[in-house]
Formats: structure tokens, C-alpha cells, sequence
């Protein structure tokens, strides 16, 4: 009885959701659990405090040759991460032949879960699909704005297990494993502790605010003709001429130039500052990573990279594919708040990827823009 039970959890769900702030929405981590990962992530944290003592010795004179010595030693460990990376990737990544082979599976679990005529159909035909090459998997998405509760069959329809393994919404067709979710924008607001203080410098990964709906500033940005700011959210800055606070009431910029919401289109906005932008990501309480470059090429499928976000803090994902409808997929999941949160690699200096623009509430999944759209449609230099 899977369509029928799949429909139960997620439109009752989704009624919730209707009802409460995407905010208070309970959220399960997606973080990747790899031991080769938690390994990279140790190395990562070196890396931290090793760029700290070098932050401190840099206040102080003669220091070029400490300073010198603990580069060479945040390098090394930077081959380290690098070896360890491309070994996952080797180990996960399918074949060309294998993923042909996984792209034709998941089509046809999406035609028979949209297909009004077959036993597996959902009630409803869902707005669109992508295979995981990591989790060998096909995720079935649904615009929260089209589901409409009412128009779903109550008849009951079947697949090939049983109801008990539908608590992540999903379930196996012809041998391919499931999964159902719908995308929200996530806009809204859950307090999180130093992302909402008053900061001499502007950076990613802080609460910004227009018009009491908060989101995350993303990252520092200087457009052709000089101007010097930030990038957020278009649906986070509104339209152009806004003013933007820092949480909550500080003003730190005027939007400048805005893009469409649509999907498809570059969600993002410009803000000229008013106060001294810092190419910065904001870690924790007192921790912060450089920015060393801001990619114009999508990362390799099986990446690990972090996000920066007001509500979800700062957490990891891997990259899973690139979707031309919703654009880079990453398996992490977030909150109300994270809209505009930075994606980038992980380590004491980092590499900016994008930007996440929208979250998949019932499925694992959140959604960034490339940093080489961002930088087109904002005309950055």
C-alpha cells in the first residue's frame, strides 16, 4: 500500500506545514558519515587552529619565520584532505556506463509514480526527479505551491515492500530505491546564537534582515562598476532599493541589483554596504575561514562541502549532481533562515562554490546556485 501510506506522511506533513512556520519544522542531519570523511574533518579542524596561531602572530613583529613554518604545515595537511577526497570520490562516484544505467532506472520510477494508469501512481504528477549518484537512488520532487491535498486518490496502490519502510517518505520500484519531497524556499527565521550579534565586520554565514524575514548574508562581492557588498537571497532582499539590516535592527546596505525568484533563474541579489564587508565565512563563536577563491566551475559529484547558515549553523554535505531546473544538488539538510547561506570546501581557507537558495522539506536535499551564474547575472568582478 505504498502510494497510499507515502501520501498519508507527506500531505499530513505538509497540512503541518501549512499551519506552523517553515522554521518550527522538525529537521533530521544528513551529514555524511564516512570514515574517511570524519578523518578529513579532523584534518580540517588542524588546519583551524594551526590558521589561528598564525592570525595571532601576525599582531606580533619578526614573526615571518613561525608564521612561514605553520603555512608549510597547514599545506601538507591540505594534500592530505586532497588525497583523502578524491579516494571517496573513486570509491562512490558510479561509472559513465553505471550512471546511463541508474538515469534510465530512476525515469522510469518517475513515469510509473506519475502515471495516472499505473498501480504506483501518487495522486498527483510530481514537478520533477533526480538520481542520486551516491545514494544510487531517484528523489521525486513536488513544488509546494502545486500540491493541493484534496486532489489525491484515496484508492490504494502498491509496490514491492512493505509499509513499514515508509518513515522516509519513499520506497523501491522494479529494485530502484525512492525518495518524495517537495522544495520550499526557506525564508523564515529560527534564532541561532553570534550569527545574530552586532559585528564590526559584515561576512558569510550572518543573519541579514529586510522587512522582519530574516536570511543569510553569503558571501563578499565587488561589482564591475566598483561598488563593494555582499550577496543574499533574492526572495531574502525583496526588490531593489530595500534597506538591509544586520539582526535586527543595524543598517548595513541598500539592495542594489536584483534577479528573478523564479525557478530556474538566479536567485540573488547585490547589496551595497555601508559597513566593511570581509571575505570571511562566519564558523562558530570566534572561528572564522578566509576566502581564498570563488569557483566558476561546478565541484566534482561526491565533494564535501560545508554551509554556513543563521539557523542550521555551520554543516557538512556532499555534492550529488547538478539539476538544470533546481541547480546544484547537496545532500544536507536545512532550515528556515539558511536561505543564502554560502556553500564552500571545507578547511581554514575555503573555496565559495554558491549559494543555497532553497531546501527540500521532506527529503534530505537543499539547493545552491553556482558562484559562475551568481557572478553573471550581478555583473561581480
Amino acid at each position: 500500500m505504498i502510494a497510499k501510506n507515502i501520501k498519508t506522511i507527506l500531505f499530513a506533513s505538509l497540512i503541518v506545514a501549512m499551519i506552523l512556520p517553515f522554521s518550527a519544522m522538525p529537521t533530521a542531519d544528513a551529514e555524511p558519515t564516512d570514515r574517511k570523511f570524519l578523518k578529513f574533518l579532523k584534518l580540517a579542524e588542524k588546519q583551524t587552529a594551526l590558521q589561528a596561531k598564525i592570525d595571532n602572530l601576525e599582531h606580533k613583529e619578526s614573526k615571518a619565520n613561525k608564521i612561514e613554518k605553520l603555512e608549510e604545515r597547514i599545506n601538507k595537511i591540505q594534500q592530505k584532505m586532497d588525497r583523502l577526497q578524491q579516494k571517496y570520490i573513486d570509491d562512490v562516484i558510479p561509472t559513465k556506463k553505471e550512471m546511463e544505467k541508474l538515469e534510465a532506472q530512476g525515469l522510469s520510477v518517475f513515469n510509473k509514480l506519475s502515471d495516472p494508469n499505473s498501480e504506483h501512481f501518487l495522486g498527483e504528477v510530481p514537478d520533477g526527479f533526480f538520481v542520486s549518484p551516491i545514494k544510487k537512488s531517484v528523489h521525486i520532487i513536488f513544488e509546494n505551491s502545486l500540491i493541493r491535498e484534496e486532489t489525491f486518490s484515496a484508492s490504494p496502490q502498491k509496490a514491492d515492500i512493505p509499509s513499514q519502510d515508509l518513515s522516509v517518505n519513499g520506497g523501491v520500484i522494479d529494485g530502484m530505491p525512492f525518495t518524495v519531497g517537495t522544495i520550499q524556499k526557506n525564508s523564515h527565521f529560527i534564532k541561532c546564537s553570534d550569527r545574530t550579534t552586532d559585528c564590526r565586520y559584515l561576512m558569510g554565514g550572518l543573519a541579514v534582515d529586510e522587512g522582519g524575514e530574516t536570511s543569510t548574508l553569503s558571501f563578499f562581492a565587488k561589482q564591475k562598476d566598483g561598488d563593494v557588498g555582499f550577496v543574499m537571497t533574492a526572495h531574502g532582499a525583496n526588490a531593489k532599493g530595500k534597506i538591509i539590516d544586520q539582526y535586527p535592527t543595524r543598517d548595513v546596505g541598500t539592495v542594489d541589483k536584483i534577479t528573478s525568484e523564479a525557478w530556474g533563474k538566479c536567485d540573488c541579489a547585490f547589496v551595497k554596504a555601508t559597513q566593511t564587508t570581509v571575505k570571511k565565512i562566519f564558523k562558530r563563536s570566534g572561528v572564522a575561514d578566509s576566502i581564498s577563491s570563488f569557483s566558476t566551475s561546478l565541484p566534482s559529484e561526491g565533494t564535501w562541502l560545508q554551509v554556513s547558515g543563521v539557523s542550521s549553523g555551520t554543516k557538512y554535505g556532499t555534492y550529488e549532481k547538478w539539476s538544470s531546473k533546481y541547480g546544484m544538488v547537496i545532500d544536507v539538510k536545512l532550515k528556515g533562515g539558511d536561505s543564502g547561506a554560502p556553500l564552500t570546501t571545507i578547511g581554514s581557507n575555503v573555496k565559495v562554490y554558491g549559494m543555497i537558495h532553497a531546501a527540500d522539506r521532506f527529503g534530505s536535499n537543499s539547493y545552491a546556485t553556482p558562484y559562475s551564474t551568481i557572478k553573471s547575472d550581478l555583473d561581480l568582478r
